[in-house]
């Protein structure tokens, strides 16, 4: 029996896309998957679209926060439902390649000691018609922390870890925003990460994700002060 893969979605305003993200899902060339999509209050028609494509399958599992969490604990909500043996984190406005869940199992698989993986991606525009080369890169200094100095992208998309290290510390903080970096940060400090230079996820550039907000890079260098004294044991490794 192959193991099961949790992947972890948030969504808000996405009705455009979110029938695109959850489809490159449903094309996974590996059968035994869950989907958690919860949906952070839109005032939109996603999640009620959301919903129509999960009547259809039942391994898609949909919910709606009575109030907004914003990311960081509406990843929280999301990764305390999980019941597989990994998760990854697919935004509500990407897409995975058809192969991201097999490669990563395989990945995990044959790599035991490794407790987290992220790979690089395509950056794609608003039709993903248009690609070039994403941002991740493996971590030439050691450690995710210390190959970031000066907020260079090295953690990035497609991100996944085993879900047993929701046990050992917490992985998503109370943040609004700039949740991706944080998580990079609290994983490398509880156990082996790896990094996997394929292109298994597509990330979307458009003008209302967060990547747009002048006030990611502020809050990632106090994300940065907030980890600089924590222990990381272990370096970072490519596969």
């Amino acid at each position: 029996m192959s193991a099961k893969f949790t992947i972890l979605s948030g969504t808000i305003n996405c009705l455009t896309f979110v029938g695109e993200m959850m489809r490159s899902v449903i094309a996974q060339d590996y059968d035994n998957w869950e989907h958690i999509i919860v949906d952070d209050c839109s005032s939109d028609r996603t999640y009620k679209r959301a919903c129509e494509i999960a009547a259809k399958h039942k391994n898609i599992i949909v919910v709606r926060n009575d109030e907004r969490l914003y990311c960081g604990s509406n990843y929280k909500k999301m990764l305390s439902m999980a019941t597989g043996k990994y998760c990854g984190v697919l935004d509500g406005d990407d897409k995975l390649k058809p192969n991201a869940i097999s490669t990563i199992v395989k990945l995990y698989e044959t790599n035991p000691n490794v407790d987290f993986i992220w790979t690089n991606h395509r950056w794609g525009n608003t039709k993903m018609d248009r690609f070039r080369n994403g941002l991740s890169s493996m971590a030439t200094k050691g450690t995710i922390y210390d190959s970031e100095v000066g907020l260079k992208h090295v953690y990035s998309h497609w991100r996944t870890f085993k879900t047993e290290m929701r046990d050992r510390g917490e992985l998503f903080r109370d943040l609004k925003c700039t949740v991706d970096k944080d998580l990079g940060y609290n994983l490398e400090e509880l156990g082996q990460g790896a990094f996997y230079p394929k292109q298994l996820y597509l990330y979307r550039y458009h003008s209302n994700n967060m990547s747009h907000n002048s006030s990611q890079k502020d809050m990632w260098k106090k994300i940065r002060k907030h980890h600089e004294d924590k222990s990381r044991p272990f370096k970072i490794i490519q596969l």
